[in-house]
């Protein structure tokens, strides 16, 4: 264990490791000479680390140091980490800045060379006056006079003095006066009310003036929107029923008008424009990508478009009628998260001057960002980022935004946050198992309208459908992330049950449950080797999703990918490899690496994700994106022989991601949801038409695998539910009623 040591200060060093040089008298990051921006926070935690390389800075330390003693949450400090690694591009080309050390702090694991230390500016022309010659009498005291080391005293006391009494009077009478003036953070006491209750509601918008909810809700298997008078409880229906989705609601800032994004498989996103009460909508724009936000004069609406043949995603301003379309911002189209929560799109800023939007640079490092395009001229301003997978919806505050983002794990788990403006101190809101994706406040920010989606998920096991399926579990977050069979029949699954993922195995009846894994990072995606030697599966650790191997047991775990972003691996069926895909680049691509450690080999230089391994043979059932006729992106799936290459064919149907393949090797097997029940299907590899697999008449199911004499299967089953709530601010409610 490296021993720890006292926290060392800077003193105006300069410090250089790899390309990197750190100057804390000129507080600048360079690159090769170059400068590496960094926001005031980073800069301090970094150097901090750096000036303690090799040892471990404990998370109370760090905060302390960098923040003053000001009250912030433990996520800032996660945050602020995660952008000085991908200021530094830490574990990329094998390059490795800053190690986490879970439930302690981080470590500066990079070799640090100490350039020069400058001298401080209070000491630069000092004299040292036992070295000066000095004529006769010259020092000695008049008389009558004071000693200068006694009138310096006496200086220093009436000084000191005078500084206490300034400190009384502050804290006794100003002081309080101006904390009671100052706002705390925004939502950082609330209270949340359910505003619907079915479970199968969708897309809510608050009206400005907080006293109505205009939502979508599902009945059967159309849609409608309502009405909700907020003080009265009263729902009134305003449009549908219809057979289209509904997205991105919005009232207009006078509170007279909706806007609302509708749309179908085979009919393109559109905006209308309706009236709150009566009256038929107006078409506004076509093919439409995200919700969409007004100008405060709403005489502009903006909004984002992809353009799948250049691989490209637009901010669009308009015209508040839908013409004089301009493109405002241009990105690939991965980096607007165009698949990401629903409800996703920009927000404009009070003072009409800025449009934020939500960005991911998957060519520098894995992360997000809330993004600022200046209206006038296109010009782009990162506000905050941090370790998150996608970012959905974004709203203004006067002094601040709030925002929907899910942190990097296997299934998108959205939660609120708030970052001031421009001070980028970030704050979450909500902390729960449960995922938002919808945001709307009302104008005054007293008032937040969200979507709650809560997933509720348990371990069964069956060989035939309802007749004999058996609840092996009851802790209601059990297999959501993964679950795998063992060849000895046991089942290993990922449990949120303590608040954290973690790996566990269990006997088939659900007795002899064993944990595995104790570190805090997401883990999901199991798969076991046939030879049941190894669990292997994915985790975040370091803010960074790679690919591991622990013993069946949970010992001895190794990390088998590099880069920067891995997902979704699958054990050969010979136990050799672990096929996964990567995100190291624009494009996912597939690659492979020996189960028991070694270089990874790339297997697909095309837009290829891994579904399923043959149980055989070893071919990959793998997806992948191709422009139809009408030049719109089509999921389609075909199979890789192990080696590598062009697909050896292609498939004439499309399965979900959550696909296996079936045990004697002829068909996939997935889960496909209708009528609201979830049931396991069977689509033979020949193009032949699917076949129903279990028989159950509620609940969904998430996740499913067959045991290795392909008998039984082992299912994460359970349910969804949707409900608006409301979300008061109680921490700032004097303030607001000011206003």
């Amino acid at each position: 264990m490296v021993p720890e040591r006292p926290m060392a200060t800077a003193a105006g060093k300069t410090f250089e490791f790899g390309p990197y040089r750190l100057d804390s008298a000129e507080r600048v990051l360079l690159r090769d000479g170059r400068p590496v921006p960094l926001t005031l926070k980073s800069f301090d935690v970094l150097l901090l680390l750096v000036e303690n390389s090799g040892h471990i800075v404990e998370k109370d330390e760090l905060m302390n140091r960098v923040w003053g003693g000001s009250f912030v949450e433990e996520g800032n400090l996660k945050v602020t980490v995660s952008m000085v690694r991908k200021a530094l591009e830490d574990n990329q080309n094998g390059n490795r800045y800053v190690e986490t050390v879970p439930r302690r702090g981080y470590r500066f694991v990079a070799d640090v060379r100490v350039l020069r230390e400058t001298v401080p500016r209070d000491e630069v022309g000092t004299v040292d006056e036992e070295a000066v010659v000095q004529p006769p009498g010259a020092g000695q005291p008049r008389q009558g006079a004071i000693q200068p080391k006694l009138a310096w005293f006496m200086a220093s006391v009436l000084v000191l003095a005078g500084l206490a009494a300034i400190v009384f009077l502050s804290v006794t009478y100003i002081r309080p006066t101006l904390t009671a003036n100052e706002s705390a953070p925004p939502f950082s006491r609330f209270k949340m009310m359910p505003v619907t209750t079915s479970g199968r509601s969708s897309a809510a918008t608050i009206s400005p003036d907080g006293k109505y909810v205009a939502y979508a809700a599902l009945d059967g298997t159309q849609r409608s929107l309502w009405l909700r008078h907020l003080s009265t409880v009263s729902d009134v229906p305003i449009h549908g029923p219809v057979d289209l989705s509904f997205a991105g609601l919005k009232f207009s800032p006078s509170g007279d008008h909706i806007y609302y994004v509708a749309g179908a498989r085979n009919i393109p996103n559109t905006l209308y424009d309706m009236p709150v009460l009566g009256r038929t909508p107006r078409k506004l724009v076509t093919d439409i990508d995200s919700s969409v936000t007004l100008s405060p004069d709403a005489k502009h609406l903006a909004f984002v478009r992809g353009y799948p043949p250049r691989r490209e995603a637009y901010v669009i301003v308009a015209n508040a009628d839908g013409t004089g379309e301009r493109k405002l911002a241009t990105h690939h189209i991965g980096e607007l998260f165009l698949m990401g929560p629903s409800d996703l799109g920009p927000s404009w800023s009070p003072d009409g001057e800025m449009i934020a939007f939500g960005f991911r640079d998957d060519r520098v490092a894995s992360g997000a960002s809330v993004m600022a395009v200046r209206v006038k001229d296109g010009q782009e301003t990162p506000i905050v980022s941090g370790p998150w997978q996608t970012i959905g919806p974004i709203h203004w505050l006067r002094d601040g935004l709030v925002f929907i983002a899910a942190e990097q794990d296997g299934e998108p788990n959205g939660q609120i946050w708030y970052v001031s403006y421009p001070g980028g101190k970030l704050r979450r809101i909500t902390n729960d198992l449960h995922s938002y994706q919808s945001l709307s406040l009302s104008s005054d920010s007293s008032a937040l309208v969200t979507i709650q989606y809560q997933q509720i998920s348990n371990l069964w096991t069956t060989s035939n459908g309802p007749d004999d399926a058996t609840q092996i579990s009851s802790s209601k977050y059990d297999g959501i992330d993964g679950l795998a069979w063992t060849p000895d029949g046991r089942v290993v699954y990922v449990s949120r049950a303590s608040g954290q993922s973690q790996i566990w195995i269990t006997k088939a009846d659900g007795t002899d449950k064993k944990q595995l894994t104790f570190d805090p990072s997401w883990k999901g995606r199991l798969s076991v080797s046939r030879d049941g030697r190894y669990v292997v599966f994915g985790s975040g650790r370091s803010d960074i999703s790679h690919i591991w191997r622990m013993d069946i047991d949970g010992g001895n775990e190794v990390q088998l990918s590099r880069g920067r972003e891995n997902r979704g691996p699958h054990v050969t069926f010979d136990s050799r490899w672990v096929v996964y895909t990567s995100f190291d680049s624009d494009t996912p691509t597939l690659w492979k690496v020996p189960i028991t450690g070694g270089e990874p080999i790339q297997l697909t230089k095309y837009q290829s994700t891994a579904l399923a391994i043959g149980p055989h043979d070893g071919q990959i059932a793998y997806a992948y994106d191709a422009l139809d006729e009408g030049s719109r992106l089509r999921r389609k799936t075909a199979l890789l022989p192990l080696s590598g290459g062009m697909p050896a064919r292609t498939l004439g149907f499309v399965v979900p991601p959550n696909a296996r393949w079936a045990p004697d090797g002829q068909a996939l097997t997935y889960v496909e949801a209708r009528a609201g029940v979830a049931n396991i299907w069977r689509r033979p590899l020949d193009g032949s038409l699917p076949q129903q697999v279990t028989n159950f008449t509620s609940s969904r199911i998430f996740r499913h695998d067959w045991s290795a004499d392909g008998k039984r299967l082992a299912l994460a089953r359970g349910s969804w539910t949707s409900d608006v709530v409301l979300i008061r601010d109680l921490a700032n409610v004097s303030r607001i009623g000011e206003r």
